[in-house]
């Protein structure tokens, strides 16, 4: 199991078509620190395959459609 498996998990179960988490949520999830460029840098969160993170997430059928850094928050949708 990967570090980001229990996300790619939790997006898989979520019937909604949106879901908006915060960092320190995604962190809880995967119970595990998101690394320091997640929290600096929106390259880090672009639907890029081969990204480990993003892996997990596209798998799940979703993709990152807004990253607020000052809030610390990300909101998928369902592709």
């Amino acid at each position: 199991m990967g570090k980001y498996t229990p996300l790619e998990d939790w997006l898989r179960g979520r019937p909604e078509d949106s879901v908006e988490l915060t960092f320190a949520r995604i962190e809880e999830i995967i119970r595990d620190n998101l690394p320091p460029s997640a929290h600096k840098h929106f390259i880090y969160w672009e639907n890029r395959p081969g990204v480990v993170a993003i892996n997990a997430i596209l798998n799940a059928g979703f993709r990152v459609v807004m990253v607020d850094m000052e809030k610390g928050r990300v909101r998928f949708r369902r592709i």
